[in-house]
């Protein structure tokens, strides 16, 4: 049985220090231009068969109606307990999420992860945003619907996303950061 290799090394404690509380931050995603959302929309059909027709129906609409931008405002939620904290965001945020605010926070008792009270859409990290692709671009021909983008946040974002989450870690995590 897999318990059984890890029983003896778990030992309980009392809960010394409990908090809950969530920070929101506001992210933005550009409309691409008509120019641009044809490229991507030609890309996808041609590399995975996707039919971007209402995708783009969506961004002329946008772009007929002068929005440019698209803001999602990030609901971070914090869940302390002990020396450890957990904090969730909405979104599919990869594992280099959770590594650079563990660096920056310089403690293993941070966890960073995605799917937090539902899924607003892929969540690349800038690596992964000069990839395009799928995830990045040809996902948001099929899922804007249910996002409310038609685009991947902004190349900026991860950090930006990264920086809030060790900000707004509990202090006794801050304390070690740089």
């Amino acid at each position: 049985m897999q318990v059984d290799k890890v029983i003896d090394n778990i030992h309980p404690s009392n809960v010394e220090r409990m908090d809950m509380y969530s920070v929101y931050q506001k992210l933005d995603a550009d409309v691409p231009s008509y120019e641009r959302a044809i490229e991507i929309m030609d890309e996808a059909k041609r590399e995975a068969f996707i039919d971007g027709t209402d995708w783009m129906v969506e961004v002329q609409r946008l772009l007929d109606n002068g929005i440019t931008k698209q803001i999602e405002n990030v609901e971070l939620q914090y869940f302390a307990i002990n020396d450890g904290c957990l904090c969730g965001v909405p979104n599919e945020i990869m594992c280099e999420f959770a590594i650079r605010a563990n660096e920056q926070l310089q403690s293993d008792l941070f966890y960073f992860g995605g799917y937090t009270n539902g899924c607003t859409g892929y969540f690349p990290t800038e690596e992964e945003y000069d990839e395009g692709g799928y995830e990045v671009y040809w996902s948001m021909l099929i899922y804007y619907a249910y996002h409310g983008r038609v685009s991947p946040l902004n190349r900026n974002t991860a950090t930006a996303l990264i920086e809030t989450a060790v900000k707004n870690a509990p202090a006794y995590l801050r304390k070690w950061s740089k």
